[in-house]
């Protein structure tokens, strides 16, 4: 028998070693492919309006039709609320109590943006909030499934924004007493993986504290407070 070929499982074996350890060398040097989403961690912001809070996210967690609705957009904001109030222009205090105590159909707004850093745009009404690659991935397909879509997979545009590159779309979920644009926006990122309590949210005031907890004491997950966090009353 040649020896070439009584050596062969030894050779397989170096080979094989080898390559283990060049694997492993890779994945030290973070070369290596992190799981549910190529690419480096992504930066998002919790927005604060006062009585009312939403979500600035990167375009590559966005839901892809919105990614082909806008191509070109560098950041998408996302709200989430009450059909017939969040669409009126100047809702009145009858249209606020009708929306908080009639579980009512939802619509999720977007707003579509080429702005370089959304952080200098709010200021100190938005708080950064960094997120590995697979806490990017699970925000991305949670906020996909806001969506409600046709039988044949279209998501269902209710009405034009308020901007030129905005729209209101109808959502897979309603909005009611204690399921509010606040409960929507403590869900999502509870769905990042994030360390929050989502039981109970309903104000502003409750996704103000739990961010600005987040950043003070830095919870898994990652958070760099580029902006001022604001104060809770």
């Amino acid at each position: 028998m040649p020896a070439r070929e009584i050596n062969r499982p030894m050779n397989v074996q170096f080979h094989m070693t080898c390559g283990w350890i060049l694997s492993i060398t890779l994945l030290t040097l973070g070369f290596g492919l992190s799981p549910g989403w190529a690419g480096p961690s992504a930066r998002i912001y919790s927005v604060d309006f006062g009585w009312h809070t939403g979500l600035v996210v990167p375009d590559r967690v966005a839901p892809a039709f919105l990614r082909r609705r806008y191509p070109g957009t560098r950041w998408f904001v996302f709200g989430f609320g009450n059909q017939a109030f969040y669409m009126t222009p100047k809702p009145t205090f009858g249209d606020a109590v009708h929306a908080i105590l009639s579980p009512s159909p939802a619509v999720v707004y977007v707003v579509a943006t080429g702005l370089a850093d959304p952080g200098r745009w709010y200021g100190t009404k938005a708080t950064a909030l960094d997120l590995t690659s697979s806490q990017a991935a699970r925000l991305g397909s949670w906020l996909a499934r806001q969506f409600a879509y046709t039988p044949m997979g279209r998501p269902q545009p209710v009405a034009p924004g308020f901007t030129a590159a905005s729209e209101f779309y109808r959502a897979a979920s309603r909005y009611g007493a204690f399921h509010t644009c606040n409960t929507w926006v403590i869900d999502a990122l509870a769905a990042a993986g994030l360390t929050v309590h989502p039981e109970g949210v309903i104000f502003a005031a409750q996704v103000r504290s739990q961010v600005h907890a987040l950043s003070m004491h830095r919870k898994p997950g990652g958070i760099l407070p580029a902006f001022p966090a604001p104060q809770t009353p």
